[in-house]
């Protein structure tokens, strides 16, 4: 997860709280990038809530920009690597082991 480090109730990795993570996972200087490429079904869950920030645009434009990294090296043509979830504060998330959800979550 990228953002606010909170509690979910279920197991997870928080990344980092800035959009300063979202440029390391792309140029893959961030720690996660090695095991994020080898996702084989990767998937972004942006917040909705993110859009009323100040920075969404930028931060749209750097989530678009891994998503479109993640599925470059996606297996499957047709999976969807970029999902909004919308007006929702939290969520919880069920992934396979053959799944990786980046879940990026600024308030």
């Amino acid at each position: 997860m990228i953002g606010q480090n909170i509690d979910l109730t279920y197991d997870h990795e928080n990344l980092g709280d800035s959009p300063a993570t979202l440029s390391r996972l792309i140029s893959g200087k961030h720690a996660f990038s090695e095991r994020l490429s080898k996702a084989k079904r990767p998937m972004i869950v942006l917040n909705g809530a993110v859009m009323s920030r100040p920075d969404a645009s930028a931060l749209q434009t750097l989530t678009l920009l891994l998503a479109k990294k993640l599925k470059a090296r996606c297996e499957d043509p047709t999976w969807k690597v970029f999902n909004v979830l919308q007006r929702v504060r939290q969520a919880s998330f069920v992934a396979s082991p053959y799944s990786l959800l980046v879940c990026i979550h600024w308030l």
